[in-house]
């Protein structure tokens, strides 16, 4: 193999991972114009970095309301109230353990940490 290829392939998925976080936060950005999103945080293989081509974009949404929303292709969306993600924090959801573990929030960072603080409380 050619001398510097590691640099290259990880220089490329690099550049690929954040595309398709940005790809999220257009979306979320988009979607954050209605009014209702609170927060969003990409999770999942594309968050950790070990995502491969047949990985989708796994975005939770955490808005006042659950709209009707044509999701772009490529991004598989979990959307919950505030009280429901404090919820599923509460319970130990895997989802929302991930998101605030190795997430990338694309949208509202401050008011996730914010609802996580209301949790250890």
């Amino acid at each position: 193999m050619p001398e510097g290829w590691a640099e290259a392939a990880l220089a490329e998925r690099r550049r690929t991972r954040e595309e398709w976080i940005e790809k999220a936060r257009a979306f979320a950005e988009e979607l954050a114009r209605g009014g209702d999103l609170v927060a969003a945080v990409v999770y999942g293989s594309v968050a950790r970095g070990d995502f491969n081509v047949w990985s989708d974009i796994d975005l939770l949404l955490v808005t006042r309301s659950v709209p009707a929303i044509d999701v772009p292709a490529g991004i598989q969306i979990v959307a919950w109230t505030p009280d429901d993600f404090v919820k599923a924090l509460r319970a130990a959801n895997p989802i929302a353990r991930e998101a605030l573990a190795v997430g990338v929030p694309v949208h509202g960072a401050e008011v996730l940490r914010r609802l996580a603080q209301d949790v250890k409380s």
